[in-house]
């Protein structure tokens, strides 16, 4: 199983946060890297893992 983790990643027009929680993956796309990155960091502060990390610096194709 993957540990828990959640990731912060520009997507062209978009912002997607992956949370992956015991085992299982969601992922929720923002407009504005403001909420992207409040709700990432709340999702870290659920999960009990470390606050902040800067932007994954791939793009997600979507595809």
């Amino acid at each position: 199983m993957q540990p828990n983790s959640v990731t912060l990643i520009p997507d062209k027009d978009d912002w997607i946060v992956v949370v992956m929680e015991n085992g299982v993956e969601l992922q929720r796309s923002f407009k504005m890297q403001t909420h992207a990155q409040s709700w990432s960091d709340g999702q870290r502060v659920r999960l009990g893992l470390p606050a902040g990390s800067a932007p994954a610096t791939f793009e997600f194709s979507g595809k």
